[in-house]
């Protein structure tokens, strides 16, 4: 099923990181009421803003996601 441990572990992270992106979706919907409406945040924003990691970890799968249509 795997051809080595390189290949599972990058399956894993990918299994990983979709079980953390819809479960940060979930919350922001909850917590919206159910609207998932993107907020921008600039570089020079992080860490001042009172968002939750939840948000910062969706802008950064959104950026990957971006990335990986350009590559």
């Amino acid at each position: 099923m795997w051809s080595g441990r390189a290949h599972f572990c990058r399956v894993a992270a990918m299994a990983m990181r979709q079980i953390l992106v819809n479960h940060a979706r979930d919350k922001r919907a909850a917590k919206r009421g159910g609207d998932d409406d993107r907020q921008r945040i600039t570089l020079s924003d992080v860490g001042t803003s009172g968002e939750s990691s939840e948000a910062d970890f969706l802008d950064v799968h959104d950026s990957l996601e971006k990335f990986g249509e350009l590559d």
